[in-house]
């Protein structure tokens, strides 16, 4: 505050003049966020081509190794891949996600504590992270359904195969934010929580390992430690609904 004396010596106070910079509400930040997470990642062309390519490059090539014909012919129920396949693609999925999003929080961590102490919102920040990572995951995951699927002959269940994939690395994309802004470094991350997030999901998932070959006792139910692994219901989720809604089970 600022003081003026008057005439008769008693002080006057008046107000400093109001802030020039006022801080938007959180619908325009995660606006701008949005707006600026686009154009900096599209700007680069080429990498957003290869990050889209990724998926069906590698549904191309699992597709091709695990597409087995019996006597010079092909069907998709004489081929016995078909339950790794499902596995697999969720762990692929969840891979995807977790690359996609590792190293997003760590690369801005200078201009995030800039905006921070001009009291800008995590909140928004966090959330315009997921607006543009999903889409891509979105993306990847339809395309490496539509390559996977029609190599190996499956004709229904596309739906469902997207929602699975995508959910599952919708959940990799959260993990990897949260791996980000836990940690200080890249390395730590790609070098250490990634492969052992990854390991963790194909011995625990079901999909190579039977459960009940493993130490992890014995009950009537999964054990509980699977139970926590995603790998683990994305599988079920396509067995099952791939078994009991087929039309050769109809």
């Amino acid at each position: 505050r600022e003081q003026t004396l008057l005439s008769d010596n008693q002080p006057v106070k008046s107000l400093l003049p109001a802030r020039m910079l006022k801080t938007p509400n959180l619908e325009v930040q995660l606006l701008i966020f949005s707006i600026r997470n686009f154009k900096c990642k599209f700007s680069k062309g080429f990498d957003i081509i290869r990050t889209l390519l990724t998926g069906p490059l590698i549904a191309l090539l699992m597709a091709y190794l695990f597409r087995l014909k019996v006597q010079g012919d092909y069907t998709l129920a004489a081929n016995e891949n078909l339950g790794l396949y499902q596995f697999l693609s969720v762990v692929i999925a969840l891979f995807l996600g977790l690359i996609l999003s590792a190293g997003e929080i760590i690369r801005e961590r200078n201009m995030l504590e800039k905006e921070e102490y001009l009291e800008f919102s995590r909140f928004s920040y966090l959330n315009s992270k997921i607006l543009y990572l999903f889409p891509v995951v979105a993306l990847q995951t339809l395309l490496y359904v539509l390559t996977g699927n029609v190599i190996l002959g499956i004709r229904d269940f596309f739906l469902v195969y997207w929602m699975v994939l995508f959910s599952a690395a919708g959940f990799g994309v959260l993990l990897g934010l949260t791996l980000s802004a836990m940690s200080m470094n890249t390395g730590v991350v790609f070098k250490r929580w990634i492969p052992f997030i990854m390991v963790l999901q194909l011995l625990l998932g079901g999909g190579i390992v039977p459960l009940d070959h493993l130490n992890t006792g014995r009950g009537k139910y999964t054990p509980l430690i699977s139970d926590l692994m995603v790998a683990k219901w994305g599988y079920e989720a396509l067995a099952v609904e791939q078994y009991t809604k087929s039309k050769y089970q109809k």
